[in-house]
């Protein structure tokens, strides 16, 4: 009886340990196992990096192990090495502004209770949208866990060589150039490192699903496209549904208008406003491009372009 007993729970341990490395380890072919293995070898400093944070082993396996996340270098060579110049220029168009009044009209109700709560302008707020999504058109196909998984291993040598060996004949100091992609992958490692701990907070806090969450090439997601960071710090539950959704033009019109609160706007001062701005997005011509429509909006004049 006692050797019957014992075997049972000898069984019974064995298949869950099964179970456990089952659900981590998933069986898969051959080309499937070797995929996973590359993984793991390639994100080794990331997810040592997450374990030592005290993220428990499993969480982060599962993240790497997910068939939607890869080895891209590419978002390594777009956030680090060749980040593209967004121009606003062309967005300027006295059309934009009949869109993003049309937008104002459909959503005044919401964008009246963001204003009178955070004391930023509708227009502003609209705007904002207008710019990030077009109002929630263009919300990007990037997958973020993947886009921050590949910049934080952005330093890896490997990486840093191949931009250098494209660059080495458009440029007369290849030294002065590898110490500066160095600072640089360097300190975007590090950020995109802290964007992942806010992406297991966001799972573990709001029950969150974050491997299914796309965005923009620079992990930016929701119409608003906030980081993940900035979701933690300045996302709001605007529809009262009690839970915080930046795919939803309710959460979306509050959150902006908290971010904005939060860093300074003042309806009164025009520094504090390029400042706040400034901060939501770091390129003058963004800022410059969100004050001239706003204002354009308030005063219903029509642009010069």
């Amino acid at each position: 009886m006692k050797a019957y007993n014992f075997f049972d729970k000898f069984k019974f341990t064995f298949v869950s340990f099964c179970f456990f490395l089952f659900s981590i380890y998933p069986i898969a072919y051959p080309s499937d196992y070797h995929y996973k293995k590359s993984k793991l070898e390639v994100f080794k400093p990331v997810i040592d990096s997450l374990v030592s944070k005290g993220i428990d082993t499993e969480s982060v396996l599962r993240l790497i192990y997910d068939k939607r996340t890869t080895i891209s270098e590419k978002y390594a060579r777009i956030n680090i090495f060749n980040r593209p110049k967004l121009e606003f220029e062309n967005i300027i168009t006295q059309k934009n502004v009949e869109k993003i009044e049309k937008f104002i009209n459909q959503y005044r109700e919401i964008l009246s209770q963001a204003e009178k709560k955070f004391s930023v302008s509708k227009e502003v707020i609209a705007t904002i949208l207008f710019l990030e999504t077009r109002l929630g058109k263009n919300l990007g196909q990037h997958h973020i866990i993947t886009v921050f998984l590949n910049v934080a291993i952005g330093n890896n040598p490997k990486y840093v060589e191949n931009y250098l060996k494209e660059e080495e004949k458009n440029i007369v100091s290849i030294d002065s150039l590898r110490n500066l992609i160095s600072e640089r992958s360097t300190l975007k490692a590090k950020n995109a490192l802290s964007e992942l701990l806010a992406l297991i907070q966001m799972q573990k806090e709001f029950q969150i699903d974050i491997l299914s969450i796309h965005g923009s090439f620079s992990g930016a997601f929701g119409i608003c496209q906030f980081l993940p960071t900035s979701y933690i710090s300045f996302g709001y539950d605007g529809n009262k549904d009690g839970k915080i959704d930046l795919f939803s033009y309710e959460d979306a019109i509050f959150s902006v208008s908290n971010y904005l609160t939060k860093n300074g706007w003042d309806e009164k001062d025009s520094i504090a406003q390029f400042n706040a701005l400034f901060k939501y997005n770091r390129s003058k011509a963004y800022v410059e491009a969100i004050l001239r429509i706003s204002r354009n909006l308030i005063i219903k004049k029509p642009l010069k372009n």
